[in-house]
């Protein structure tokens, strides 16, 4: 009896160590490994850059040959990765980059590739040749210009210059509660313009905050209105440049969907899909000096 038993506990404990030791063997080589995401973005001049993205750090591969490894640094604004002297810069929001290097821009309007690559986005450089930006061919030209208006920025009692304005129509995404979006650079040298330019305006501000496009820092600011079941978002970047306050905007206008009868079949419209567009020609904007 005592030897069946003294049997049956080795037996137990030769099942369970080996249990014990699968269990370790495959939790050890079923550990993900390190992940690493890769993206190619390609830039303006023909130049491209090659990312390989980690927790902490980013390693590039230039068309010019160089590479670097680059640790992700402190950004107001999307991810910013330095080498250790700061003198070399990797700017990464969305599916837009570009390259500082001793606060020059070495690599400019860079974009993933595949995604809104540069040869499939339309370019617009203002009549006075301040400023260029890019933009995804859905967006049509709606205004080129207009001089001394009001509707060179939102809510702004002031006159301005409207250099141009983008727009996607309720044709974009038929049979949606989805109306109209647009895209629009502005600016003005009215002395109450320039002096409140960086500061809230009248609206409901939801959020404000600091970006940077192409080595220029913009306040970002977020509005939100509505009336008669019609719903406006609109994103605001202003900025001082050259005795101007500049104003580049993106509105975005809704329905209430509750508002159509159920028999039209009208469905909530993909606004993460508008705000990408509008976001990928907003990111390309630069200055020409």
């Amino acid at each position: 009896m005592h030897t069946k038993t003294a049997w049956f506990s080795v037996v137990v404990l030769i099942i369970t160590g080996g249990l014990v030791w699968l269990w370790f063997y495959s939790g050890q080589h079923n550990q993900s490994p390190k992940q690493v995401k890769e993206v190619t973005f390609v830039c303006s001049e023909g130049k491209s850059i090659q990312a390989a993205f980690s927790k902490d750090n980013v390693r590039l591969k230039l068309s010019d040959g160089r590479d670097f490894s680059l640790d992700q640094a402190i950004s107001a604004s999307g991810a910013r990765y330095a080498n250790g002297e700061g003198g070399i810069v990797f700017w990464n929001k969305g599916n837009t980059a570009f390259i500082t290097e001793n606060d020059s821009t070495t690599y400019r309007h860079c974009v993933v590739k595949g995604e809104d690559d540069l040869t499939n986005l339309e370019m617009f450089r203002d009549e006075e040749g301040y400023f260029v930006l890019r933009y995804p061919h859905v967006l049509k030209r709606y205004r080129s210009s207009a001089a001394d208006t009001s509707g060179w920025s939102y809510a702004s009692t002031e006159k301005g210059d409207l250099a141009v304005q983008l727009k996607l129509d309720s044709s974009f995404q038929p049979n949606t509660n989805f109306a109209e979006a647009t895209m629009s650079v502005g600016w003005s040298q009215h002395p109450k313009a320039l002096k409140e330019c960086l500061e809230s305006l009248p609206g409901m501000r939801i959020k404000a905050d600091t970006v940077m496009f192409n080595t220029t820092r913009f306040v970002r600011s977020r509005y939100a209105d509505a009336g008669a079941g019609n719903f406006y978002q609109v994103v605001q970047y202003r900025t001082l440049k050259e005795n101007r306050c500049y104003s580049i905007e993106e509105m975005v206008h809704s329905m209430n969907i509750h508002n159509y009868p159920p028999e039209r079949g009208i469905t909530e419209f993909d606004s993460t899909r508008v705000w990408k567009i509008l976001n990928t020609a907003v990111s390309t904007f630069s200055f020409t000096d």
